[in-house]
């Protein structure tokens, strides 16, 4: 694969981040890693962060608040896991909490456990048949074991099988 030429000016490296920018959202970090890597000059990597943040392009507390309303409502994640897929971002550990408490809404990890077992069942019952496997699926999404215990045991006993 041919190598791309290096960003060597203020406006290539303004240019190359709107394109990224269009393709997908991403944080200020995972931008300037990128020019970085794609040789733009580490002050018009500042400089270009400073103008796309000036005219709302990049917004890290924007992307975190989105991308923890995803992780917790869509994919049915566990906080911690999405506190830690926010930071492996490059967001900063307090910004990355704070998005997600906001989402979280003073619920339980009980109760997102049940919500996402819930989204997952899409309205069936949970038969004791598909608990393991059901289990299993909660704990890629990073809930403790106790919790995904508790989360079958509670939708077994409504379902009414042990």
């Amino acid at each position: 694969m041919a190598k791309r030429a290096a960003l060597d000016s203020l406006e290539a490296a303004y240019d190359a981040a709107v394109r990224m920018l269009a393709r997908k959202s991403r944080t200020g970090a995972e931008v300037r890693a990128q020019l970085l890597d794609q040789g733009a000059r580490p002050e018009d990597v500042e400089s270009v962060i400073a103008r796309l943040q000036s005219h709302r392009h990049l917004d890290d507390a924007v992307l975190a608040s989105d991308e923890a309303f995803s992780l917790l409502e869509g994919k049915g994640m566990a906080p911690a896991l999405a506190v830690h897929m926010l930071t492996e971002r490059g967001l900063g550990e307090s910004l990355a909490r704070e998005s997600v408490e906001a989402v979280r809404e003073g619920r339980s990890e009980l109760e997102l456990c049940e919500q996402a077992l819930q989204k997952r069942l899409k309205g069936r019952r949970l038969s004791a048949s598909a608990a393991p496997k059901e289990g299993r699926a909660l704990a890629r999404l990073g809930y403790e074991e106790d919790v995904v215990t508790r989360t079958l045991e509670r939708a077994l006993n409504r379902s009414g099988e042990e």
